[in-house]
């Protein structure tokens, strides 16, 4: 999936890679769609939401999880299903430790929750699964790359150009495709629930100046004051005529 290592070299993780999210052609042209979870450019400290990832495909430390998430989409081609069908995070999680083996004490360091490390520890021990048992109709390859895919801890992971150049993919790697821009700023992708209503009003009124330089943009003429900010009033109600307008109504009527 070349177009996912392409985005991954653009500093962006998609966040939420499955099936569904792959477009692919007659002539076999791939692209990856829906970023609307995408993160990108954000510093090692910064903490994201973790509730991304549609769950079959979510790697247990969440931030890392692209490769898992291919590896996972490889193996449901292979065997025609989900590799991972949890019903819920507890066991979904559950499933990935019975396929991958009970992971060691220095394999879950990574985990910085310390009740999720403990829950992990307190698992049965289970032995990892045989990938010639679990895959029986794929080749010894694609087995080797689906193990170095599938792994718990992240850092004992195939990187992405090592699987780029492994065999089972290599006859359909081209450099020439992986083109790598300049790094983007995404400064205003990291979300900052410091930001003042004022300040976040400011922020907006720059990009929009950035795109429309001929709109009069000054402080006095666009910034809103607080009533922008509630709800319109409700229309006024059409309330019955009083009973004095209803005589004088009659009256007039009688008169004619």
């Amino acid at each position: 999936m070349v177009m996912h290592v392409y985005v991954v070299y653009e500093g962006v993780i998609h966040r939420d890679m499955k099936p569904s999210n792959i477009l692919l052609n007659s002539n076999c042209d791939l692209k990856i769609c829906d970023f609307g979870l995408a993160r990108g450019g954000f510093p090692e400290n910064i903490e994201l939401t973790e509730y991304v990832v549609t769950r079959w495909y979510r790697a247990p430390e969440i931030m890392l999880n692209c490769l898992q998430a291919v590896g996972c989409i490889l193996a449901e081609m292979i065997q025609r299903e989900p590799l991972f069908p949890g019903n819920d995070y507890i066991h979904q999680l559950k499933l990935i430790i019975k396929f991958m083996g009970t992971p060691k004490v220095d394999e879950v360091e990574f985990v910085k929750n310390a009740k999720a490390q403990r829950f992990l520890t307190k698992l049965p021990i289970y032995k990892p699964s045989k990938f010639e048992d679990v895959f029986p109709a794929a080749n010894e390859q694609a087995i080797d790359l689906l193990r170095q895919m599938l792994v718990f801890n992240p850092a004992k992971r195939i990187s992405v150009l090592d699987a780029l150049h492994h065999p089972y993919l290599e006859a359909f790697f081209d450099a020439a495709d992986l083109v790598v821009s300049p790094p983007f700023d995404f400064g205003f992708d990291i979300p900052d629930d410091k930001l003042t209503r004022d300040a976040l009003v400011s922020l907006l009124m720059q990009d929009i100046a950035t795109f429309h330089p001929e709109l009069d943009l000054t402080e006095n003429a666009y910034l809103p004051g607080p009533s922008a900010f509630l709800p319109p009033p409700p229309p006024p109600s059409r309330s019955p005529p009083s009973s004095s307008a209803g005589n004088v109504a009659a009256a007039t009527v009688n008169e004619a």
